[in-house]
């Protein structure tokens, strides 16, 4: 370890379980059947995120040892399987990975500082399991700071718990200040980049990544369904401690981005670099009254920020119940407010949304 308490490694706490057909391009990052024993709960170390059927995009300090990378045979990828001690979906072995290097041909990954830490992975065989996309240079408003996102993966439950799940689990977390995040850091000697390294977690703690996380996908969830991949787990100052987010690779912005699109696309013709997506906001009235108005009914459309969530309204001072989009409702002559909260698959509430309107008449 670089600085005591920072875990180097993978680091899902706080989360809730989920299954594989909701995140179809979470992978997992194993050692083959042939070098270690056991069923792919005992032999999974990192996840990854399948990016087109036969490339896998996952961390580089997944793969250091002793001053360098070993030979692609040790490892095999496992795709399209919820609890990993099953035998659903694919194992499919390494082909080979690609380390960046510079132009001195030196890894860019560097092991002290965590630079640059993502490797991309050439599946033997394409897997049958969805791929996603990486944001694109036109979607960056998808995870600007204060965002949701998601993290997924098979990593340890509590910090230092060796409470390590066989089904996937899944945390919602938050696009952090780039900023913030540094300073937190800073603050215990340990640097954060920018340029390099992407922050999402809460800063008062209680969702994070944990160890065997390490490599797996980050992903943000865009306007009118579908997700981006923006990032895949780094490191941290153990997991899921108060100032302290979880650090990512920052996969959506260059140079990381185009060094993952252009390597991709030079070797299958698919572009994996998203275009067009807009940012999802957590709750968004989109129709409603007019601020004066005569008419006694009024008829809401919202929307939410989040796939598969549902909604409570609140009109005036009436209990908070269950409603849905369109949402009538009708009152009688003066002022007027309807509160609509979005509540997502997790069952975590968010920022509501506030609508005042005034009914003219006796």
């Amino acid at each position: 370890e670089a600085h005591a308490p920072v875990t180097r490694a993978g680091r899902i706490v706080g989360g809730t379980k989920t299954t594989i057909t909701q995140w179809p391009w979470q992978t997992a990052i194993a050692f083959r059947p042939s070098v270690a024993a056991g069923n792919g709960f005992q032999r999974q170390f990192c996840g990854g995120t399948l990016v087109t059927p036969t490339f896998v995009v996952t961390a580089a300090h997944c793969f250091y040892r002793n001053g360098g990378f070993p030979s692609a045979d040790q490892y095999s990828v496992i795709t399209g399987r919820t609890n990993l001690s099953s035998s659903a979906g694919q194992e499919i072995d390494f082909d080979s990975y690609f380390v960046p290097v510079d132009a001195l041909g030196n890894p860019l990954f560097n092991p002290d500082a965590f630079e640059f830490d993502f490797v991309i992975v050439r599946l033997s065989v394409p897997s049958v399991s969805s791929t996603i996309q990486i944001a694109g240079p036109d979607e960056r408003a998808t995870w600007a700071a204060g965002q949701p996102a998601f993290v997924t993966g098979w990593g340890d439950t509590a910090e230092g718990g060796g409470a390590f799940p066989d089904a996937l689990r899944i945390g919602r977390v938050a696009i952090a200040d780039d900023l913030a995040c540094a300073d937190s850091y800073a603050a215990v000697g340990t640097t954060v980049r920018p340029d390099t390294m992407l922050c999402a977690g809460r800063f008062g703690g209680g969702v994070d990544t944990c160890q065997g996380d390490s490599g797996g996908p980050m992903v943000v969830p865009v306007s009118g369904g579908g997700f981006r991949l923006v990032g895949d787990t780094s490191f941290g100052i153990g997991c899921a401690r108060p100032e302290f987010p979880g650090v990512y690779g920052r996969l959506a912005d260059d140079s990381l981005r185009a060094i993952i699109g252009d390597f991709i696309l030079s070797q299958t013709g698919i572009d994996v670099i998203g275009s067009g997506a807009r940012p999802v906001t957590l709750t968004m009235i989109t129709q409603g009254p007019k601020k004066m108005t005569t008419k006694r009914k009024a008829r809401f459309v919202f929307e939410a920020s989040e796939p598969a969530s549902t909604f409570r309204c609140r009109l005036d001072h009436r209990r908070e119940r269950p409603c849905a989009s369109p949402f009538l409702v009708r009152v009688h002559p003066g002022k007027h407010k309807l509160r609509i909260t979005a509540v997502n698959p997790l069952g975590e509430r968010g920022q509501p949304a506030l609508r005042r309107w005034r009914v003219l008449g006796r």
